[in-house]
């Protein structure tokens, strides 16, 4: 258990919403007839903070949508089998409020799964298969330009050579779906950790979104590490990326502590690392 405080009682204003941020992560505060409830604080469908939204009862509705949720579970009313925005465990001692990032209390009772899961494949990519890697690569870029490091106009403009050659430096998983690339995530070793593998480059086609598909990335991701001796995996995710982080928390990867941003232009996105011990 890694408890920390977070705010004092009397901070709690009298619609019963608070927002703080844990090692990078906004979290929301919610009060519900006396008990204080703790949950990773972005609506999944826009990222608008729930804190900002209208509590009533046990259920926030979200301020940009109205996309509403129970505080005391994570989940949508009525859908207490799906899979909920992550809940943490929350104290109050002498005042203060305390959260555990680390001690999720309401991970999803079934796996997420696609209408047709087995029609998605997963193929690792060889280095004469470089031109299917610059078209996806380039359209993650274009589509989601603030979940990577590099920029849409540098990457169209590396010289050819340089595909073939990233794909023999970094392990390149694309998602695949009726003939079509729908995903892409990629991993290398990092040789200043030994034991340690950076998952990167994680996109998903916004047309299969939520359908499974990025599960199935990570976990060829995890299948790799495993084969190369592997006992850990470390990613960087932005704060404002809801749907990502919740993915990364349902398949076990736990905030570090450790924080930055994309660099130079793009300070003002804030990113956190989480790790995946195994």
């Amino acid at each position: 258990m890694s408890f920390e405080r977070v705010a004092s009682l009397a901070d709690l204003p009298g619609s019963g919403c608070l927002g703080v941020r844990i090692a990078g992560i906004e979290v929301g505060i919610f009060s519900v007839e006396g008990d204080l409830y703790a949950m990773e604080n972005l609506c999944p469908h826009a990222g608008s903070r729930l804190s900002d939204g209208d509590l009533q009862g046990c259920v926030i509705f979200c301020a940009a949508h109205g996309w509403d949720f129970d505080v005391r579970t994570g989940f949508r009313p009525g859908d207490a089998d799906g899979f909920p925005i992550p809940c943490f465990a929350i104290q109050v001692r002498d005042g203060s409020i305390w959260v555990d990032l680390q001690d999720v209390v309401n991970r999803p009772k079934r796996r997420r799964q696609m209408a047709d899961r087995d029609a998605a494949q997963i193929e690792r990519l060889a280095p004469d298969a470089w031109p299917r890697l610059r078209k996806i690569r380039l359209r993650a870029l274009r589509d989601a330009p603030d979940a990577f490091g590099s920029r849409f106009d540098e990457a169209a403009a590396r010289p050819t050579e340089s595909w073939p050659q990233s794909i023999e430096e970094l392990a390149t998983f694309l998602g695949v779906l009726d003939g079509a690339d729908i995903g892409i995530v990629r991993a290398v070793k990092l040789e200043a950790t030994p034991g340690t593998g950076n998952l990167l480059s994680m996109w998903v086609a916004p047309e299969v979104r939520r359908q499974g598909v990025g599960e199935l990335l990570v976990e060829a991701v995890i299948d790799w590490a495993r084969s190369e001796g592997l006992g850990r995996l470390v990613l960087d995710v932005a704060d404002l990326n809801a749907h990502a982080i919740a993915l990364y928390q349902r398949m076990g990867f736990e905030p570090t502590g450790e924080t930055g941003n994309l660099g130079p232009g793009r300070e003002s996105v804030r990113e956190h690392q989480r790790a995946l011990q195994f």
